[in-house]
């Protein structure tokens, strides 16, 4: 993966990042994947704490997350409803609201094809994983 992302100069990488993950139903090469995607983006905190966090305390991940998207004005005015999805699980209805959110945003680099991932997912791929992964690269996108 590392080799292909640094040589991926039409995003295909980034673009097929979710798919991977939906063919499988292993948690930890979920996270394990999603992470280092998260590392060559340089994303902070790192992706690989986040679920660290989850794992040994539930929703404390999606926490996290939330607590720094707060800088972010339509994560800071939403925070109440994105929080009760992550309580209730509704993983469904917080996807539903990041592709709103992502909507109108246009990334420059490589971070376009992230998006254009993320949109592709299929509501019914969503596991408690992906949309944990998904709610942290839509916050770096948007801040």
């Amino acid at each position: 993966m590392i080799a292909i992302f640094i040589m991926d100069e039409e995003g295909v990488c980034l673009r097929r990042l979710f798919d991977d993950i939906k063919e499988t139903e292993n948690s930890s090469f979920a996270q394990t994947y999603l992470s280092l995607a998260a590392r060559l983006l340089e994303m902070e905190p790192a992706l690989a704490d986040i679920y660290e966090a989850e794992n040994d305390k539930k929703n404390s991940g999606f926490i996290t997350i939330l607590q720094e998207a707060k800088q972010i004005e339509i994560f800071n005015r939403d925070f109440k409803i994105i929080k009760t999805f992550i309580i209730q699980e509704q993983y469904t209805k917080l996807f539903q609201w990041i592709k709103k959110a992502l909507e109108n945003y246009e990334p420059n680099g490589k971070i376009k094809y992230l998006k254009e991932g993320i949109l592709e997912i299929k509501e019914k791929e969503l596991s408690k994983d992906l949309a944990l992964a998904i709610l942290y690269f839509s916050f770096h996108m948007l801040v």
